[in-house]
């Protein structure tokens, strides 16, 4: 009995740190949607990451237009949905990865290859010496 619960136990642990690390962020382009979704899938194909498509998104019947991918080798999910922005005309992506490794993957395709900015982050100006300040001294 006790070893079952042990096997049990360990079994939740191993499965818990994949939810853990999931992350979602969003990016944004000037470029209109139905430009971004094609260099995406350039760029997907240009990294030779290898994927099956487990669901599209059709923007009629959900909302928005995407597809969650599972990432190959072991399965792991990606969630990447499109849409219009249209204060700017451009689009806005979510992407939520399961594993903070394939995170940075797509970052590198949407802020590297494609040249979108994730908004609300701001890169800091030049500090100068003395950075971080210390309050109190």
């Amino acid at each position: 009995m006790k070893r079952t619960r042990l096997i049990a136990l360990l079994l939740i642990l191993m499965a818990l740190p994949a939810s853990l690390f999931a992350e979602t962020r969003v990016y944004q382009s000037s470029r209109p949607v139905h430009e971004v979704i094609p260099l995406f899938i350039d760029e997907l194909g240009a990294a030779s990451i290898q994927f099956r498509v487990k669901r599209n998104y059709n923007e009629a019947k959900d909302g928005k237009l995407g597809f969650v991918l599972s990432l190959l080798p072991g399965e792991r999910f990606a969630d990447i949905s499109f849409h219009g922005d249209d204060k700017t005309k451009g689009s806005l992506v979510k992407v939520t990865t399961q594993d903070r490794k394939d995170g940075d993957i797509f970052y590198r395709i949407f802020c590297e290859k494609l040249k979108m900015t994730e908004p609300g982050v701001k890169i800091p100006e030049d500090t100068g010496p003395g950075w971080p300040a210390v309050p109190g001294r």
